[in-house]
């Protein structure tokens, strides 16, 4: 079920928070609508070449970073730049908010996703 809000201020997104029990939610915010469903960043660059675009970012990395950055190398990857099959949700509804904002020339969006409709990895 797809539920629209549209507010003017934080006061405005505290209160649809509380008002359509978003509390126990996870949340993404995006600067921009993009195509949806919701899709990582390989899938709307169109790449089709994701497997040697990461492995030349390790190479270019491999040296400089640390195990638990080689372990989570998607997630490395993802924060700095590199379009991946990752799709980053908070826990915080301001987290989401502050990157539905940032950079956002005109409406920026927040998507909202029931805990109890995810699965633990």
């Amino acid at each position: 079920m797809i539920n629209k809000c549209s507010v003017n201020n934080l006061s405005e997104y505290i209160a649809a928070i509380e008002n359509n029990n978003l509390f126990h939610s996870i949340s993404r915010g995006e600067n921009n609508l993009y195509e949806h469903p919701l899709k990582s960043g390989i899938i709307r660059s169109g790449t089709q070449k994701y497997s040697k675009l990461l492995e030349t970012y390790h190479h270019d990395v491999e040296t400089s970073i640390s195990q638990i950055q080689d372990k989570h190398f998607l997630a490395f990857a993802q924060h700095h730049g590199i379009p991946t099959n990752l799709l980053d949700f908070s826990l915080s509804p301001l987290v989401s908010l502050y990157f539905s904002v940032d950079g956002c020339e005109e409406i920026g969006y927040v998507h909202f996703i029931n805990r109890g409709r995810t699965i633990s990895i």
